[in-house]
């Protein structure tokens, strides 16, 4: 199925000439990217330094990935960089060592990560590859999760059971994962690491609850 948008009253003038002109029909492979574009047409013509991607510091996608056959150490220093971009407020020497507790985890396709309605023991941040997140008996309401992104979070700290079920996509995904252990020792030991966790769900939870998608149907608004 795909959606299709008009923008021809929200084409942008000579003085926007920097940003890219949108066709004059545009057809999107789901809602989602059809809301975006179509939000995003709109903003260009107010002001369309607003989507300036060089104003978006904290996007994952500019950040340099960790290169094929990079060492151990190299891949550790960008997950470090990536869960450094989640605490964009935390002191560097503090998210470090709030990332020595993290432990390293392998996937091969078609893995599950955990299923829905099972117990919350850890989350985990995902550096390489790619997984999807399944909401069992919802008509196959799925969710991509793309690198940079933590899941998991907001089952670990509330206590709850897994809001769907998590899968690998890639060949090979490589994640670091924060058990309840080290959580519950977070909590007791190093409360201000623990602050982090509490950001990052707020954070999510936040992002979530604004998505373009839940303006009509209501997708988004489950944590993975």
């Amino acid at each position: 199925k795909t959606y299709g948008t008009s923008i021809n009253e929200y084409e942008i003038g000579d003085a926007t000439s920097h940003v890219a002109m949108p066709p004059e029909n545009f057809v999107c492979n789901d809602l989602n990217t059809a809301l975006v574009f179509s939000e995003d047409a709109i903003i260009a013509r107010e002001d369309p330094n607003l989507l300036d991607h060089d104003l978006c510091s904290d996007s994952v996608h500019s950040l340099r990935g960790p290169p094929n056959g990079c060492s151990l150490e190299e891949e550790k220093d960008y997950a470090f960089q990536l869960l450094l971009r989640l605490c964009p407020s935390g002191d560097e020497d503090d998210v470090q060592l709030l990332f020595s507790f993290f432990e390293r985890e392998v996937y091969h396709k078609n893995d599950v990560l955990w299923q829905q309605g099972s117990a919350s023991n850890c989350t985990k941040l995902l550096v390489i590859g790619s997984l999807i997140s399944v909401l069992e008996n919802e008509a196959g309401t799925c969710e991509y999760i793309e690198v940079g992104n933590m899941i998991g979070e907001s089952g670990l700290v509330h206590g709850s059971e897994r809001m769907s079920t998590v899968k690998c996509l890639s060949d090979d995904a490589i994640l670091y994962s924060l058990s309840l252990a080290s959580w519950t020792g977070l909590l007791h030991d190093q409360p201000k690491l623990a602050l982090f966790v509490y950001g990052i769900v707020v954070k999510y939870l936040t992002h979530r609850v604004q998505h373009v998608s839940n303006r009509i149907f209501e997708t988004r608004c489950l944590p993975v």
